[in-house]
């Protein structure tokens, strides 16, 4: 465990943004198979889903190319995205205004890790009626995404010292595992030769779910493909299915939970998990 004193600015995963090469099947996928909901659709073709109350947890933007477009997080308040923001400008980090976007309120501000990534930071998004979504699963939110990296020495001291995430865990390829809150982690990287997105996670509220999800996917036709399993770091039981662009999601329950605003630096070996042996290529 490291001490230090940097502060906690976020709160939570907001949303993570998808640019798709085939909008109709991304939004047939994640509305059918993924038990997303869709609020709205903007008049330049960018849909937003939603897995509980929040207005959106993904966005699916019309693209050419499959890709990342951003990923965003929350702050308790407009004051704690204002302190942000000046913490950022004194890093030496290029911090502007977030374009507008149905749903979100409060002060939003954005700027790009040293791998260009987009990060959007708001208060919060506007809570909207009761879910009706059409498999039989029920999903507690959006809550990690892992992203592939090609130079996590330079990203990791990033996201602890710039955007102070807390670190939980890290392999010893290099992959990391950081949080910003008690669970064990809100964002990872595992070591890769290109830098994309690798998966967006789902949380679930227990492994009955998760089999009812498992049940679900057959019955639609789409395969699992890893899992059922339980992964040594974070320590939460996942599956995973893939997108029509090739981007995986993640279900998950049982995440742990890190209480402390303290840097966790544990070691682990390249695969260390519990149960269930992963496919090569999903984690």
């Amino acid at each position: 465990m490291e001490k230090h004193n940097r502060p906690w600015f976020l709160k939570k995963m907001g949303h993570v943004s998808l640019g798709v090469t085939d909008m109709d099947r991304s939004i047939d996928f994640y509305t059918r198979v993924c038990n997303l909901v869709m609020v709205e659709q903007d008049a330049d073709g960018t849909a937003y889903l939603r897995s509980q109350f929040e207005h959106h947890a993904l966005e699916l933007r019309p693209s050419s190319v499959a890709r990342l477009d951003h990923i965003a997080y929350e702050t308790h308040s407009d004051a704690q995205t204002e302190q942000l923001k000046l913490w950022l400008e004194k890093k030496g980090v290029e911090v502007t205004e977030a374009p507008p976007e149905p749903g979100r309120l409060g002060k939003a501000i954005r700027f790009q890790d040293p791998n260009g990534t987009w990060i959007e930071v708001y208060r919060s998004l506007e809570r909207l009626e009761g879910i009706f979504s059409s498999g039989p699963f029920k999903i507690n939110g959006l809550g990690h995404l892992t992203l592939l990296n090609k130079n996590i020495e330079e990203i990791e001291p990033f996201y602890r010292e710039v955007a102070c995430f807390r670190l939980s865990d890290r392999r010893a390829d290099n992959g990391a595992w950081m949080r910003c809150n008690a669970d064990h982690h809100a964002i990872a990287f595992l070591p890769a030769e290109n830098t994309t997105l690798h998966h967006h996670a789902y949380e679930l509220e227990s492994w009955n779910e998760m089999k009812r999800a498992c049940d679900w996917f057959a019955r639609q036709g789409i395969p699992v493909a890893s899992g059922p399993m339980r992964h040594g770091i974070g320590n939460n039981i996942a599956i995973y299915i893939k997108d029509p662009d090739g981007f995986f999601v993640e279900y998950y329950c049982e995440m742990e939970q890190i209480d402390d605003g303290e840097d966790h630096i544990r070691e682990h070996k390249p695969f260390v998990d519990v149960w269930a042996q992963v496919k090569k290529g999903v984690r």
